[in-house]
Order: C-alpha cells, then structure tokens, then sequence
C-alpha cells in the first residue's frame, strides 16, 4: 500500500502523492528505494520526455554511436557521406517486397 511505502521510504503518504502526480521531484536515494520495493529497474522511473528524458534519449544514442567501429564513426561523421544514410534509412523503413523488387530492377540493369 502506498502507507506501508511511505514508511519504508520514510516520508509521509502525501509526499509519496506528490512524487507520484508529478508536483515534487523525488530525491533518488528514495526513489532507489521505491524501485526496490516495488521490484522494478530505477531506468523504469526516468522521464522519456521533456529536456530530462531528451538529454537521456541522446545518451543512450551517443554511447551506441561509440560503440560502432572507428571506420563506421568516421564515415557517418562525414558530411559527404549523408545522402548514403538517408538511402540507407529510406530502405530500412521500406517493406521486404519493395525492396526485393529494387533488386530486381538493379539486377535487370546489370545484365
């Protein structure tokens, strides 16, 4: 109950209240406890929007972006390169059919 979480966080229900509507920020020392109890990840809790959950959103994509291999990091980097990643996004997003039927039609064109 939010009474017998409150004590185990050692605030009162309606503090506990107000970090659950949004009206006070929640010291993570006692939001790491409430993510215990409630046997839940603390990555669970963060914000996914607004400047918090941007600034978190670019971490996770920063860190993928250096764990591609040096030659991929360089080549993304260059701004000559960026038409080659807006085709490779286009394609990405384009269905199995279409995309087979571009093969076909380059494979039409080389033979």
């Amino acid at each position: 109950s939010q009474k017998e979480l409150a004590a185990e966080v050692g605030c009162s229900s309606r503090r506990l209240s107000d970090y659950e509507y949004g009206e006070r920020p929640i010291p993570l020392a006692e939001l790491e406890v409430m993510a215990g109890r409630l046997g839940l990840p603390l990555e669970h809790f963060l914000d996914e929007e607004g400047s918090i959950g941007e600034w978190h959103r670019q971490q996770r994509i920063w860190q993928r972006f250096l764990e591609l291999p040096p030659e991929i990091q360089e080549f993304v980097v260059r701004p000559a390169n960026i038409k080659y990643l807006e085709i490779a996004a286009e394609l990405e997003r384009m269905s199995v059919d279409r995309l087979r039927a571009i093969a076909e039609g380059l494979l039409d064109i080389t033979y």
